[in-house]
């Protein structure tokens, strides 16, 4: 495996805006390194069967995945569907394209 395409995990932060008294949501994006691979057919269509569509499966170091529900990889986003420890440090992400805004 080899960690060398580079992502942007991205955390959402609720900061309270003192001049308006409400909350702002404010995404924090963090650069790590990934192994990137094609979702499997079976997969794909056991997932399609409950209204999910992976497109993206990404290989990472478990200590560096802090929780985030999105991330950036080739100036795409995507929403994190599942997280799997493979164990021995490794991380599997399965992601699906984020279906709001494009990625600025």
């Amino acid at each position: 495996m080899k960690f060398i395409n580079p992502i942007y995990l991205i955390k959402n932060e609720l900061t309270q805006d003192e001049k308006i008294g409400g909350w702002i949501k404010t995404e924090k994006k963090r650069k790590v390194f990934a192994d990137i691979s094609s979702i499997s057919l079976s997969e794909f269509y056991n997932a399609k069967i409950v209204g999910m569509k992976p497109e993206l499966k990404i290989n990472m170091r478990e200590f560096e995945y802090k929780g985030e529900e999105a991330l950036i990889f080739s100036d795409t986003k995507y929403v994190i569907i599942r997280t799997y420890s493979k164990g021995n440090g490794i991380l599997e992400i399965v992601c699906s394209e984020f279906a709001g805004e494009k990625n600025e």
